[in-house]
């Protein structure tokens, strides 16, 4: 269960470390306003998650300086709280919060698919809450451009890194990606920011580059012995299912059986 844990927060302030905390409003709010009061939220503080949290908890956030990211997968995976993730709620209070993959051992870790997840439940959100509570209450649909920012610089802004990477500007480390608009899903691009947001696929990353140095080239991975990588993955998991007792069924209706999660 997600704790705040004000003790251990003054340690990582001693040492000077971020303090990242998986914060559910329905259940942590109250701590909030005291929390506050005594000083200790702070920019060194980010939030994931934060769904459920009502207006006077995002008010609070706000003025500490708190940095937010959101789990459009991860919330409506797990169905936390009301299974929608916050971003609506956190730019209506002036955060522009990062994407948050949160959890990459039950889905891909694919910032493509965490963008469209973003926009599809948004739209969803908003067709439900124009027709409960009419046209008034609707909330302003996700642009792609809003997204891939929410992907790229509000994540670095949320890490803390944002005068090293999420954008490409003089003095900040060269971390890019090329995509391949010739790739028949993408042709013809009639705008970049919808390409990349509505149909990219990791699959169209041509090129990667971290710091300068060229990581990927052609759509091939370089500098790692692959066969290598995947025998340690296989020796891994193979451990993890001797420990568990599991007997690997690939056509499995269920990965683990009912008896065997309890």
């Amino acid at each position: 269960m997600a704790q705040l844990e004000p003790e251990l927060w003054a340690e990582a302030r001693r040492l000077g470390l971020p303090i990242i905390t998986e914060f559910f409003g329905g259940d942590m709010a109250a701590e909030l306003e005291g929390l506050h009061r005594e000083g200790l939220l702070r920019p060194d503080n980010i939030f994931n998650h934060c769904t459920s949290l009502p207006d006077a908890g995002w008010k609070i956030l706000s003025e500490a300086g708190v940095r937010v990211n959101v789990c459009p997968r991860s919330d409506a995976h797990y169905g936390i709280e009301d299974g929608m993730f916050a971003m609506q709620s956190a730019q209506r209070h002036c955060i522009s919060p990062g994407l948050s993959v949160d959890n990459e051992t039950s889905y891909s870790g694919d910032m493509f698919m965490e963008m469209r997840v973003a926009f599809y439940l948004q739209r969803v959100m908003g067709m439900h809450q124009q027709r409960c509570c009419g046209a008034e209450h609707h909330p302003v649909t996700l642009p792609a451009h809003g997204l891939l920012k929410a992907a790229t610089l509000d994540g670095a802004t949320c890490a803390g890194l944002q005068d090293n990477v999420g954008s490409l500007a003089p003095g900040k480390q060269a971390d890019l990606i090329l995509i391949n608009t010739q790739d028949i899903n993408l042709y013809p691009s009639g705008n970049a920011f919808g390409t990349v947001v509505h149909a990219a696929e990791r699959s169209n990353v041509d090129t990667v580059m971290i710091g300068g140095r060229i990581v990927k080239r052609g759509g091939k991975v370089l500098g790692v012995d692959s066969a290598r990588l995947r025998a340690a993955i296989d020796e891994s998991r193979e451990h993890l299912f001797a420990a568990a007792g599991y007997q690997p069924d690939i056509f499995a209706e269920t990965f683990m059986p009912l008896e065997s999660a309890k």
